[in-house]
């Protein structure tokens, strides 16, 4: 399937960081604040159409998304997901809040453990929740264990990888293959003129990184085909363990750029992302000679060109459009209960932006762009992009050496960039 409504998803849709700013909280509070007004209905239920969907959405309807470890206003992953939320909810009628008619709102868990997250979903449930919706590959086992509890309730879960979590008919698991906006986010880096990149990650979790597994290959790709000279190598790549800023993840990229020549880093890390765009902002503060050039910050999960004027691009994924679907499916029988949906470029799901204001690249054009997302949409045998994590890096090591890569070389980027088992 493809996103409903996503022609073009990364010109029309894309979320800018300004939009994301104006409806998040800069609160640390664990709930969203209350809304005054009430939606009233006379009856049990309201009937009403979104795209093409009927909704029968009862009047008590309640919608409570969960943040994983970071926060709501975090520019990436969870806010995407909220804006999704919260424009489906406003669209259909629904009000902030927890009482008076149709709501929703949002709960932050108090610790980044299971029995934290069990605990959160059970006080949404606790306070009338009908479908609690979460972003994050660290809620899948509370996932598993309260879509048992909870028949009645309809979960939508975001990049879980636990199969038997999707057979429950009250859940629907959404994934999107990172991989495709990693690779197109790279190529499009080798492509512009870039020479030396890094890779900053949150923590080492599935979605980070097939992020930086795409990003390798997409490099790659644009050297084996265009003759590029892009360098991706494993003592670039560095996970900070954590999703929330911190200066002291800021010392291993600002090494790069002043002693190995990095000019460009993709950041796949929630909010530490903010600490590489400090460290491409406080280089160019200091090389004043650069004007406006490398080295560039890459961004990630939604448009982040506006967090800094050095953001070349962004690694995006369309969550808020997802949420959308998955919200018009529960309330209009929700057909999708019991399966995973996976969602990546051929599904308008992943990509880059192309939205003038967000389109920061001198050499690399629009044209070309579309010229490899059709070959990926048409399964062209020339891109190869990683589909497998769980064999030590087998599948990624064989597309990078296919591209020429030196057999050594990745080798080890493959072992920083990916788990490995004994």
């Amino acid at each position: 399937m493809r996103l409903s409504g996503t022609v073009k998803l990364f010109t029309l849709l894309a979320i800018s960081t300004t939009a994301l700013a104006s409806c998040g909280s800069t609160s640390s509070s664990s709930t969203s604040s209350s809304a005054s007004s009430s939606v009233s209905s006379g009856s049990s239920s309201s009937t009403q159409t979104s795209g093409s969907s009927t909704l029968d959405i009862p009047s008590d309807a309640h919608i409570t998304m969960l943040t994983d470890v970071g926060t709501i206003d975090d520019k990436s992953f969870n806010q995407g997901t909220w804006e999704g939320v919260e424009a489906w909810a406003q669209a259909n009628g629904f009000t902030e809040g927890t009482t008076g008619g149709m709501t929703y709102n949002y709960l932050r868990p108090s610790a980044g453990d299971t029995a934290s997250y069990e605990e959160t979903i059970e006080d949404a449930i606790d306070a009338g929740a009908t479908v609690i919706v979460s972003p994050g590959y660290l809620f899948q086992e509370a996932f598993e264990a309260e879509t048992v509890a909870n028949p009645d309730v309809k979960f939508i879960g975001i990049d879980f990888t636990q199969t038997n979590i999707a057979s429950a008919t009250n859940a629907v698991n959404i994934v999107f293959k990172e991989q495709d906006a990693g690779f197109l986010a790279g190529y499009a880096a080798a492509e512009e003129g870039l020479t030396n990149l890094g890779f900053v990650g949150g923590m080492q979790i599935p979605a980070v990184y097939r992020y930086g597994s795409g990003f390798a290959a997409g490099i790659a790709y644009a050297n084996y085909t265009d003759g590029k000279s892009a360098q991706f190598t494993a003592s670039h790549v560095y996970y900070a363990g954590a999703f929330t800023e911190s200066p002291t993840y800021e010392t291993t990229p600002s090494g790069w750029l002043a002693n190995d020549g990095v000019d460009g880093i993709f950041g796949a890390a929630g909010q530490v992302n903010n600490n590489v765009f400090n460290v491409v902002e406080s280089y160019h503060e200091t090389h004043t000679d650069l004007d406006g050039k490398a080295p560039w910050a890459i961004g990630v999960d939604v448009d982040q060109y506006n967090e800094s004027e050095y953001v070349l691009t962004s690694a995006m994924k369309g969550l808020g459009v997802a949420v959308q679907d998955a919200l018009d499916n529960v309330f209009s029988g929700f057909s999708d209960g019991g399966t995973s949906i996976t969602l990546g470029a051929k599904q308008d799901a992943a990509g880059i932006p192309t939205a003038d204001d967000s389109w920061r690249f001198s050499n690399f054009t629009k044209d070309q762009y579309n010229a490899v997302l059709e070959k990926i949409e048409n399964d062209d045998a020339s891109v190869k992009i990683p589909q497998v994590f769980d064999d030590n890096g087998a599948d990624l090591a064989s597309i990078l050496t296919g591209y020429d890569v030196d057999e050594d070389v990745a080798s080890a980027l493959v072992a920083v960039l990916l788990p490995q088992s004994d």
